[in-house]
């Protein structure tokens, strides 16, 4: 082979090398994959999962997000639901006391306020709440290691609201069998 013969080999092995470079590094990016027309879910992946939406006096998602809940906690119907379970009335007794929020995603589009509960389908638009990501704080699962249903019962001091509850319902029954006994008697 002649010196200009071994340069060209060289020059076109250098070349298949760059693009074979070129070819292994594409392989390696991903593209995204789009979902075909649809919009990007807001919570993808997080279904199941609880949130707390601390209160901030200076931020507009969560004054408009307060006044959505206000809202609907002045819906009978949706604060029986919530009182049903242990659970949700401690919720309730937090975001009274603290201002604090806390979520649950049932799918990866909306949030709930409150325990994790089935109905999700039922709610009416003005129950789902959609907060952004970037403002809510990941308490974890519902399901499976319970992570997040352990994280909302400690943050929302669950034990002693139970014991705080149970205290007003003897508290109650003691004052109503007094107020019998000090009742005179017509005759």
């Amino acid at each position: 082979m002649s010196h200009d013969q071994t340069q060209e080999v060289l020059e076109a092995i250098a070349q298949l090398q760059q693009r074979l470079e070129k070819l292994e590094v594409s392989k390696k990016v991903k593209k995204a994959v789009g979902r075909h027309g649809h919009p990007p879910k807001a919570y993808e992946g997080l279904s199941g999962n609880y949130f707390e939406f601390q209160k901030t006096d200076d931020c507009e998602t969560y004054q408009s997000v307060k006044d959505q809940l206000d809202n609907c906690l002045t819906d009978t119907e949706f604060r029986q639901d919530l009182s049903k379970n242990n659970l949700g009335r401690a919720i309730i007794n937090y975001y009274q006391q603290t201002g604090n929020l806390i979520f649950w995603a049932p799918n990866q589009t909306a949030l709930m306020f409150g325990h994790a509960r089935s109905g999700v389908t039922d709610l009416n638009p003005s129950e789902r709440f959609s907060i952004p990501q970037s403002k809510l704080i990941l308490l974890g699962k519902h399901d499976g290691d319970k992570v997040g249903k352990i994280q909302v019962e400690l943050l929302v001091n669950f034990q002693q609201f139970m014991e705080d509850e149970v205290n007003e319902k003897r508290r109650l029954k003691y004052e109503a069998a007094l107020q019998k006994i000090s009742t005179p008697k017509k005759k």
